[in-house]
């Protein structure tokens, strides 16, 4: 391939692909290094892709990963981005990539690309919940897109903080539990302001897990005319009765706080309006995004998986099974579940189904105190 573009006949609208053709010759062969087990082969490819790239050091990274689960696919073969993101090698040369000491820098001129903008995600849910995936599935799609972003939340570790930390996603803890302090959430103003000052963000995005959530910080933005966005997770009736007998007027301090968004944004048409109703305000820039699921969703049962499992648990090839993943808690609809349970007690197919329940019981005992 060297020898086809140094051609001298070669047009140069040709020739000014060679840096992408390259670069993805590369990364395919770090690919092949990679699923036979040559690790430091796999580097030396990934290493050197970095001198054709044009991305930025986030977008390379996550590039990569793309590129292998892509090619694996392809391949017939299953693509673990945790296992590879836990290796040492990988995060090594995801340091290097970061600051692209071999990336070509062209002279400043009006085309050149604007300075990358700083996007802060501000969450009380630090966890793996749903709220958590859809907090991550944001910050990497905003990473890959070449935006800075900064997550702010309790400190955490887990493998979806671990996949941030590569593609360049920072972190600035709270120094506190955002689970169960309400009124530090509520009254000071300082974390905010502090944070803030540190990150300069040109924008906020507030993922609520409920419509009090992140209350003081969204007061400080005001006061610092930061633009913001809400994304509201979850809200029912019973908010209508909120009262921490404070004084405080929450209803029209959170109705103000959701009006002057950027964007205020549900993931039902149902929530939207339950908000609009509860809180007396007509929200302009109200508007319905739904919840997505991730492409590996989709993806067909890994039948060993299936039959290692089963056996673990001691659960019949045959037998069908009802899995769920959420908080033990009511607002997750187990009532509804219990019902069902019920009525099917009664049926043939009762025994051959298999009940598995994945999830925390400490916030259902938080709530509910049992």
């Amino acid at each position: 391939m060297e020898q086809f573009f140094a051609r001298p006949d070669l047009p140069q609208h040709i020739r000014d692909l060679k840096r992408a053709e390259r670069y993805k010759c590369l990364v395919w062969i770090a690919w092949r290094m990679y699923r036979d087990g040559y690790l430091p082969e796999m580097v030396e490819s990934l290493e050197k892709s970095l001198h054709y790239t044009r991305l930025t050091g986030t977008e390379t990274v996550f590039n990569w990963l793309e590129t292998f689960k892509g090619v694996s696919e392809q391949y017939g073969y299953n693509f673990d981005a945790y296992a590879l993101t836990n290796l040492q090698e990988w995060q090594d040369i995801v340091a290097i990539a970061a600051n692209n000491p071999y990336q070509f820098q062209s002279a400043p001129s009006s085309t050149s690309r604007q300075p990358t903008k700083h996007v802060l995600l501000y969450t009380e849910d630090s966890g793996v919940g749903g709220l958590a995936q859809f907090n991550h599935s944001l910050m990497c799609k905003l990473a890959a897109e070449g935006y800075r972003v900064t997550s702010v939340q309790s400190q955490a570790s887990n493998p979806l903080i671990t996949e941030q930390k590569q593609l360049g996603i920072e972190h600035l803890w709270l120094e506190f539990d955002t689970m169960k302090e309400f009124l530090r959430i509520a009254y000071n103003l300082d974390d905010a302001k502090k944070i803030y000052a540190q990150a300069r963000p040109d924008l906020i995005i507030f993922s609520d897990g409920w419509p009090m959530a992140n209350f003081a910080a969204k007061q400080v933005a005001i006061e610092q005319n930061i633009p913001y966005i809400i994304s509201l997770g979850y809200i029912n009736r019973n908010y209508e009765t909120f009262d921490r007998g404070d004084q405080i007027p929450y209803f029209d301090a959170v109705a103000y706080q959701y009006m002057v968004a950027k964007a205020a944004v549900a993931v039902s048409h149902e929530n939207l309006n339950l908000f609009q109703s509860l809180f007396k305000a007509r929200l302009e820039r109200g508007k319905v995004i739904y919840y997505g699921r991730p492409n590996s969703y989709f993806e067909p049962p890994n039948l060993f998986t299936r039959q290692r499992l089963r056996q673990e648990l001691g659960i019949p090839e045959n037998a069908v099974v009802c899995f769920t993943a959420a908080r033990l808690t009511p607002i997750k609809g187990y009532q509804y579940q219990l019902q069902a349970i019920a009525q099917l007690k009664n049926r043939p197919i009762w025994p051959h189904i298999y009940f598995v329940w994945a999830g925390s019981w400490v916030y259902y005992s938080r709530q509910y105190g049992t």
